[in-house]
């Protein structure tokens, strides 16, 4: 690959796709876990940390902004109310921190807090004792309060911070830098070495690839990689006459960018809006066509501008960068100057797949689909019955989904079965783990199916993973 050894700006297009393996590398402590094929196929997987004996995930994280290797560590999970910062305490001083938690079961070593004094960074401490006192809150007008308790919420002391060297630390690092686009790649202080994004240098900005209003392939700053607003919001405008659309952001810091989705036909363009202010008021369109003020709630909305023009936007054009055997690297041709690989594409079913395991327990590269996906409702209320869900019928393609199997923990992969147009179930738990299938409520414009016959795996490429 051009650049993968240090290239500046102003490089000439690539005379070549890359290898897979320049994307990945293990280190002394991190190593990747790789899936061969008997046709000369390696596809990187999960890092496995050897000192730790488990599988960890880059994570951005306080007090230095770095990102580290992290496994064992429980996220905080329990929802705020109006006016917490989530920070709780076991004394009305505010002095001594709690961590609460909703989640049963969950015997994590260490426990992750996100404070606003480190921009809501986690930061990693070790889980302390059972706490059954009092909690309080920080209230964000610095007030500390009583904060009553759910049934199911456990909450445990917060013990010392976890020493350097817990987990791998790592940081950002170009490898290319071509016109208008560069590939960032995590570097790990072991000698690891990972692709992480691409960042459209002219922006500044990561980016995904996507059809820009100009209807051509471009790597755009997505709202899953970007502190940017989205929308239109469906029902909710900026004006007193419902025909300016708001956007709704999840930081209530004013965003840089604003992503509007234009669905035509079967084929999403992505206009990119610049931003002009935070909504201090925004209103709601009736059934009835009035168009009456609203209720500011979280998230914020913000007003957009004017449109960056799609040019300034790198362009991402798909491409086969490799074969192997039925199995083709698909990949991205960025601005004529890079080239990375995104995904494994099963030539004999038309489908992308990913290696996942079968029931038996065999390494497969089985169908994946956005279009269509199982989500967990079912047809009957026994929740025996898994149904898939698609958003646009009229521009479904996809023939296969694949589904998780409940009592093996492996996948099988079904045909599209008849629509459903009956009631829908959901299996849930109760915090006293108790299991319950109950009735739940169709969403407009998504259509229900029945899980077709079963495709043997056998019919699917099998792989072997092992750890480098």
């Amino acid at each position: 690959m051009a650049g993968c050894g240090g290239a500046t700006p102003g490089n000439s297009a690539p005379s070549g796709p890359p290898s897979t393996e320049d994307f990945f590398r293990s280190g002394s402590r991190l190593r990747f876990e790789v899936t061969t094929t008997r046709d000369g196929l390696r596809w990187p997987g999960n890092l496995f940390d050897q000192t730790r004996g488990a599988v960890c995930d880059w994570t951005k994280a306080a007090p230095d902004g770095a990102y580290y290797c992290i496994s064992g560590v429980a996220p905080q999970g329990l929802l705020l109310r109006v006016g917490e910062t989530g920070d709780f305490y076991a004394d009305a001083d505010c002095s001594q921190q709690l961590w609460l938690t909703s989640s049963t079961g969950d015997a994590s070593p260490f426990i992750s807090i996100r404070s606003a004094l480190h921009d809501g960074l986690p930061r990693f401490f070790t889980r302390g004792e059972h706490f059954t006192g009092t909690v309080h809150t920080r209230k964000q007008d610095g007030a500390c309060v009583q904060r009553p308790i759910s049934n199911g919420v456990t909450a445990f002391r917060v013990g010392p911070e976890v020493p350097a060297g817990t987990f791998v630390r790592g940081e950002l690092r170009e490898r290319h830098a071509g016109p208008g686009i560069a590939t960032v790649f995590i570097e790990g202080e072991d000698g690891s070495s990972h692709f992480d994004h691409l960042r459209a240098t002219e922006h500044d900005l990561p980016c995904l690839a996507g059809l820009a209003s100009d209807d051509v392939s471009r790597c755009l700053p997505l709202p899953l990689n970007n502190q940017t607003a989205s929308g239109p919001t469906p029902s909710i405008w900026a004006n007193e006459t419902c025909t300016e659309p708001a956007y709704h952001s999840p930081s209530c810091t004013l965003p840089r960018l604003a992503v509007h989705f234009e669905s035509k036909q079967c084929t999403t363009r992505i206009h990119v809006l610049s931003v002009v202010e935070r909504l201090t008021q925004t209103h709601f369109q009736q059934a009835d066509g009035n168009c009456q003020p609203t209720a500011l709630a979280f998230p914020c909305y913000v007003r957009a501008g004017e449109e960056v023009p799609a040019q300034t936007w790198p362009e991402a054009i798909p491409i086969d960068m490799a074969t192997h055997g039925r199995l083709t690297v698909r990949g991205l041709n960025l601005a004529h100057s890079a080239m990375i690989p995104t995904a494994l594409l099963d030539t004999q079913v038309g489908m992308e797949c990913r290696f996942r395991k079968d029931v038996e327990g065999t390494s497969r590269c089985l169908p994946t689909s956005l279009e269509l996906s199982f989500t967990g409702l079912h047809a009957d209320n026994a929740c025996t019955q898994p149904l898939f869900e698609s958003s646009r019928e009229e521009c479904l393609q996809t023939s296969l989904a694949t589904v998780r199997d409940v009592s093996t923990g492996g996948f099988r992969v079904h045909e599209r079965g008849s629509r459903h147009d009956g009631e829908l179930f959901q299996r849930l738990v109760s915090p006293d783990g108790t299991t319950r299938c109950l009735e739940r409520t169709r969403q407009p414009g998504v259509t229900y199916w029945r899980t077709g016959a079963e495709i043997p795996a056998t019919s699917f490429v099998p792989g072997t993973p092992s750890i480098e």
